[in-house]
């Protein structure tokens, strides 16, 4: 069980900046989600501690999974821009 814990830390760190940063979440909603989540794994339950771990890991890897997923669009733009700009010269 604490190596769930531990990964919830980890997954709810990135989860809060990511929803932060989008607007998704506000201070209330951080606080609000933030001590549910403590007082579950404070009352010690596996099955909602599970339940929770599972949720912030479905919303971590959806994050890292947009960021990756934009990161390539944005590679791939540059780079088919750069190609037009060296063909623009050429002519």
């Amino acid at each position: 069980m604490k190596m769930i814990i531990e990964k919830m830390r980890a997954d709810w760190n990135l989860v809060v900046a990511d929803r932060r940063a989008c607007g998704d979440w506000s201070d209330a909603d951080e606080a609000e989600i933030g001590a549910a989540v403590a007082a579950d794994v404070k009352a010690g339950d596996p099955d909602t501690i599970v339940l929770w771990a599972r949720w912030l890991a479905d919303l971590a890897a959806l994050a890292v999974g947009l960021k990756a997923a934009g990161h390539g669009a944005n590679e791939r733009i540059r780079a088919h821009l750069e190609a037009g700009k060296k063909e623009e010269k050429k002519k």
